[in-house]
């Protein structure tokens, strides 16, 4: 089983502070999990920052794979934000992150590298939050770029590869505000070392042993920060598919059976798609 989970890569909350007392309700929904409720309260406001809600609840949508209306969403976010030179350097993160959900590399990698070269050439003034979502933003969706050799039929390393993304995710957690970001930050780490790990079964290299145990690390540190039941169960789920990969099956089967049990919380499936996703990672191991 090769690993095909990058699209569920996660990316960073660009707003996760406002002084507005209903964008406080839905960031404090998104936190916890609650996506449909952080859904159903921003569509229903109609008092405070328009463009600060329609963002949040992008953000819920994306959270609970709803693709589509992610999008649409995203449109809507971008005509009312009346800081343009903002709207254009989000617009493209969040095509990324669009690009990455259904499964086109090509077209996340160019709005990722188009996202980061406004940045650059605007010089736009953004609060730490948002620098911290450019960064991380292009090192989550920029996983699967082939390299600068790619048109000669080169291909990074991993190592290399690590290397290069590794300098952004250091700067965007200098940047971030919040646990949430500094959680979404490991899972992206302990996805980067998590990549390759299916050729430990080949070439069974101490390499690998490294990578798996620092990608184990990083996720075991996002899980000590996250409080979503769902985003708490990928974790265990990439954990899982960690030892897969090593193949100490006892190990990955009991990560993740911890995955669905939070995926199960409360008697309620948090997450269908989510769950499906453990289960079929799961079933591979059988």
């Amino acid at each position: 089983m090769l690993l095909k989970a990058w699209w569920y890569s996660l990316v960073l909350a660009a707003f996760p502070v406002s002084v507005c007392a209903q964008q406080k309700v839905v960031w404090e929904a998104i936190r916890s999990g609650n996506y449909l409720q952080a859904i159903s309260a921003a569509e229903l406001s109609s008092k405070g920052d328009g463009t600060e809600l329609l963002e949040l609840k992008a953000h819920a949508l994306y959270r609970s794979y709803q693709v589509e209306e992610y999008h649409k969403t995203i449109k809507q976010a971008y005509q009312a934000d009346g800081n343009r030179s903002r709207a254009e350097i989000l617009i493209r993160m969040r095509m990324a992150d669009y690009y990455q959900m259904v499964l086109r590399s090509d077209s996340t990698i160019h709005f990722a590298q188009e996202a980061v070269r406004l940045y650059r050439k605007t010089g736009a003034h953004l609060s730490d939050s948002l620098k911290c979502y450019i960064y991380s933003n292009y090192a989550n969706n920029v996983r699967n770029w082939r390299g600068p050799d790619a048109a000669n039929g080169g291909r990074w390393p991993n190592r290399i590869r690590n290397q290069y993304l590794r300098a952004y995710l250091d700067t965007a957690m200098q940047l971030a505000v919040n646990d949430e970001q500094r959680a979404d930050i490991y899972m992206i780490l302990g996805t980067l070392h998590t990549d390759g790990l299916g050729r430990y079964e080949i070439e069974r290299g101490q390499e690998y042993i490294v990578r798996s145990a620092r990608s184990i690390s990083y996720l075991q540190k996002a899980v000590e920060l996250l409080r979503s039941p769902t985003r708490i169960a990928h974790a265990y789920a990439l954990i899982g598919l960690n030892h897969h990969y090593m193949q100490k099956y006892g190990k990955a089967d009991a990560a993740y059976q911890k995955a669905m049990s939070w995926l199960a919380k409360d008697s309620i499936i948090q997450s269908a798609e989510e769950y499906l996703t453990v289960c079929n990672w799961r079933g591979h191991q059988s």
